[in-house]
């Protein structure tokens, strides 16, 4: 079986007014064929950023996805 989805140290930030806001840091994971992947967390951790990154829904500004951040 192959990788379908592969993430790797992805890390998303917002600007604001404030200064940067760090929403996502470091998150890694692969989902293969035929896996099921479920990402729980508290409200705000970063569930809906990390998939709209994963879905190049990020706008810039003022969200920002890493340098060095891998979505495959």
């Amino acid at each position: 079986m192959g990788e379908l989805l592969k993430v790797e140290d992805l890390r998303v930030s917002y600007h604001s007014y404030a200064g940067e806001v760090q929403s996502v840091r470091g998150v890694s994971f692969a989902v293969d064929e035929r896996e099921t992947l479920a990402i729980v967390g508290e409200s705000g951790c970063g569930k809906s950023v990390t998939a709209r990154s994963i879905m190049g829904l990020i706008q810039t500004p003022p969200g920002e996805v890493k340098e060095g951040s891998h979505i495959w």
